[in-house]
């Protein structure tokens, strides 16, 4: 793919993104009044130990995680995993793996498909992450995991997320020489 078209790409997958976080906002069912701070104490939590090294951030979020009884955290991190990437691609799958420490956490406050369609959207971030250091291996694994996860009715992952999937692993494969499985992808998306 020449530069200018990738550069082209890049910025429509930064419209995209900020697009998508709007959307997740405006999709989010109303969090409970007792639960409305959550996304300040995961701000907070961040701003705490954005700048430490990998492995203080890592035991500060399994510390931290358990307080939360919503995904504010997990949702934190995959923005900030995202955002990160387009800077420095090591942090971006730095901050990816932190979401994922955050699931587990979550299981007994949510239901199923909430784990689920949560779980979707750490595979797709982690997929861009991967992508985006060159591990297009571990990229593939990512994005073909969120599939496994829907075998029943009923189990889909939300609307929002199918969208960020399909968008991240439309650009794989169009990073991937495949053309047409992206076009189809994107269209999807």
């Amino acid at each position: 793919m020449p530069a200018s078209e990738a550069a082209v790409l890049v910025g429509r997958l930064q419209i995209l993104q900020t697009r998508i976080r709007t959307n997740y906002q405006l999709a989010s069912p109303p969090i409970p009044r007792a639960e409305s701070i959550e996304p300040t104490m995961a701000r907070n939590v961040w701003r705490w130990i954005e700048h430490e090294p990998h492995a203080v951030q890592q035991a500060a979020i399994v510390s931290q995680s358990a307080a939360f009884r919503t995904p504010a955290l997990f949702q934190l991190l995959c923005a900030e995993s995202t955002e990160a990437g387009f800077d420095d691609d090591i942090r971006g799958l730095e901050i990816a793996s932190l979401a994922s420490l955050c699931l587990p956490t979550l299981v007994g406050n949510l239901e199923e498909h909430q784990i689920l369609t949560l779980a979707a959207r750490g595979h797709a971030v982690a997929g861009l992450a991967f992508q985006r250091s060159g591990n297009l291996d571990d990229a593939r694994k990512a994005y073909d995991s969120p599939s496994v996860c829907w075998s029943r009715p009923g189990d889909e992952a939300h609307p929002v997320v199918v969208v960020e999937l399909c968008l991240y692993r439309a650009v794989y494969e169009f990073e991937c020489d495949n053309f047409e499985v992206g076009i189809l992808l994107a269209r999807q998306g």
